[in-house]
This record gives C-alpha cells, structure tokens and sequence, in this order.
C-alpha cells in the first residue's frame, strides 16, 4: 500500500514519472503476493489497480508504448478478480476504462486489429462509469484507424452507442451519440456487415448497445437486417 499511496501524491503533484515508478513497485509486490497467495484475492485486485494506475499515468504523459504495456499487465488481473466474484465495486469500472484507454492507444499506434478485442468485450461489459467524451474521442480515433472499413464503421457505432449509455439516458448529448452511433451501423450493414448472424445476435443482446434499442431508427435498422 505505502507504493501505491506514493505513487497517487506523486501524481496528485503531477511528478509523473516517480509516480509511475512508485505505482510499478506497487503492482509487481501485488503481483509477487498473488503468486505466493492465490486464494488472496485482494492481491489480484491490487495489482490489476496498480498497473491500471501506472497506465493512466503513461496517458497523461501521451507515452503510447508504456501506456499500452501497463494496461496490457493490468486488464487479466481485473478480469480474473472480476470472474473470481470479487467485491470490490471499482474493479467493473476500471476494466472497462482499461479496455477503452488501451483500445485508444492500440488505435493511435495503427495497431487497429489488437483494439478490435478490447471494443468487443466492451459490448459484452457496456458503458457503466464510462466517460461520455472519452468514448466519444476514441470513437473519433477508431474512424480514422486503419482497418476493414465495415468492421472499422461498425466499432466506431458501438462506441457511440456505449457513449450514449455514459452520457445519461435522457440528455441531449446522450440522444446524439445514439443517433450516431444508428447511422453508423446502417452504413455497416449496407456493407453487408451483417450478413453473418453471429454479429445481429450481438446488435440485439450485448449490453453495449442496450442504450439505443429502445430507438424507433434503431428498431427499424433491426427490420432492415433481417428482411434479408
């Protein structure tokens, strides 16, 4: 705990490289207890904390690599903490950010299939704690990506779609992101996106798309998709 206190009032005092040292420290102790105690789940939950920590810590610096690395180290700690049934009401939250900043900077690096991953664990995962102008930044950055255009189009509707989730069901900013995020996936589909049924399943069952089913324009694209 002392590294990792350390590494937030280094943060808080914008020494960024000290705290991503400190917060380093703190994640390989937890991860070196997590060896030595498995049944402890408290050490999986703090080492996937404190290289999330780190990770965040790279961003601020715009360090693409090491940033990518931390979060890399950080989303199986999580997610195993998460499948272990743990507790701790941040560790949901901070797998899904982590998700979304890695995707982010799998993105920006032109390393667009490894992101592909992280955004569709985020339709299974949704939006819950997500920051709406995050999404909706990464979303601009996955439009942009070198990829498959129909895949590449349809990623970026989800993400619009789950920026509509974070952003609150009755806003204004939240209606726009999902009408976005709708017209997106009408471009996916007329690019035969679609045409595979695995992928409809996903439109009307993964939880990152609940925050636009309720659309009228949503359910007539759902029409359109299966009229086929």
């Amino acid at each position: 705990m002392i590294h990792f206190n350390l590494g937030c009032l280094h943060g808080e005092a914008e020494h960024y490289e000290k705290a991503c040292a400190e917060f380093d420290l703190a994640a390989k102790g937890r991860e070196s207890l997590a060896t030595r105690f498995p049944r402890e789940i408290k050490h999986t939950e703090g080492a996937g904390m404190a290289y999330f920590e780190a990770g965040k810590v790279a961003s601020i610096q715009r360090d693409t690599e090491s940033a990518i690395e931390r979060f890399d180290k950080a989303v199986p700690f999580l997610e195993n903490a998460l499948e272990r049934g743990s507790k701790n009401l941040k560790i949901p939250t901070t797998l899904r950010t982590a998700r979304v900043l890695r995707a982010w900077f799998l993105s920006k690096a032109d390393r667009f299939e490894e992101a592909v991953e992280d955004w569709e664990r985020l339709a299974d995962l949704g939006a819950d704690g997500l920051f709406p102008r995050r999404l909706e930044m990464a979303a601009r950055i996955t439009a942009r990506a070198a990829g498959e255009d129909s895949e590449r189009t349809y990623l970026t509707g989800l993400i619009f779609a789950l920026a509509a989730g974070a952003a609150g069901a009755k806003s204004e900013k939240a209606a726009n992101y999902a009408k976005t995020a709708v017209s997106l996936l009408e471009e996916a589909r007329v690019a035969g996106y679609f045409d595979n049924a695995a992928k409809v399943e996903i439109l009307e069952k993964a939880a990152g798309f609940a925050s636009i089913r309720g659309r009228e324009d949503f359910r007539a694209l759902m029409k359109r998709i299966k009229k086929k």
